[in-house]
């Protein structure tokens, strides 16, 4: 687990910050956000694995006139958010591990911590988001997918989910699936496509670079405001196609589900 939060130091931290309008961050939170809707009262809302406050101010949203609470593994990503002093009591701590009591909340939200887990690790994680949960209490999760990403090879603390395998670890875990869908078709289907493979030429940054990419580390790079209005567009319209209830996609970039303890 020390490797792991190496890995997400105060470097890596500034960068997924810098990241926070690019079309992949909002498109995405606006799917986790239509799928969980409607919130039509304050809730008790935990963000596990909160990164450096994306969906803080959506948190603060459901949870007002209360905070929600927001933990974090990497103490860098705690201090980011303290810094923008974003509405969330913060706490460093793991997901495998939370420090809550049964049934504290009412939705838990982790996006894209499953995917750095190991096999039991996940599991942990899948049980304690789920006992923290009232009986009824929702978790939105998103994770990667293993669609779109043909050679790319996975590690003990790095892998890759389809459909069945988050529902498995899910279900495993003593919550109901209620939705489960992949999303980001068009990055999904591009990422499809061949790509040339890594030449000698490369240097050694750019190795380290791609090998981050390819395990689950890699940034949203940044685009022209034209082209992040164009993808940004695209999620949208995914977002208002699952809105209705029952419908998925059957392929993307991204999983998401929506759970639910019994």
């Amino acid at each position: 687990m020390d490797d792991q939060i190496e890995q997400f130091d105060d470097r890596y931290m500034a960068l997924l910050e810098a990241a926070r309008d690019h079309w992949w961050v909002r498109g995405m939170q606006e799917i986790g956000e239509t799928l969980i809707a409607p919130v039509d009262r304050p809730i008790d809302v935990l963000d596990a694995g909160c990164g450096t406050g994306a969906l803080l101010p959506w948190a603060a949203s459901l949870a007002a006139p209360s905070l929600p609470i927001a933990i974090d593994v990497s103490p860098a990503a705690i201090e980011r958010c303290r810094t923008a002093g974003l509405p969330a009591e913060l706490e460093v701590a793991s997901v495998t591990e939370l420090p809550f009591d049964d049934g504290r909340f009412d939705l838990v939200l982790s996006s894209d911590v499953l995917q750095h887990l190991t096999i039991d690790q996940a599991s942990s994680a899948a049980s304690e988001m789920a006992r923290v949960l009232r009986p009824g209490g929702r978790l939105l999760i998103r994770t990667n997918s293993a669609q779109g990403r043909r050679g790319v090879a996975e590690r003990d603390d790095w892998r890759l989910y389809s459909q069945d395998s988050l529902r498995s670890v899910l279900e495993d875990a003593g919550l109901e699936v209620d939705r489960l869908s992949a999303v980001n078709l068009v990055q999904g289907l591009w990422a499809s496509l061949p790509r040339p493979r890594v030449g000698e030429a490369h240097d050694h940054e750019s190795l380290v670079d791609e090998h981050r990419a390819h395990h689950g580390l890699g940034l949203t790079q940044p685009v022209g405001d034209r082209r992040n209005q164009v993808l940004l567009s695209l999620l949208r319209l995914e977002a208002r196609y699952l809105r209705k209830p029952g419908r998925s996609l059957p392929f993307g970039h991204s999983l998401y589900a929506v759970a639910r303890r019994p």
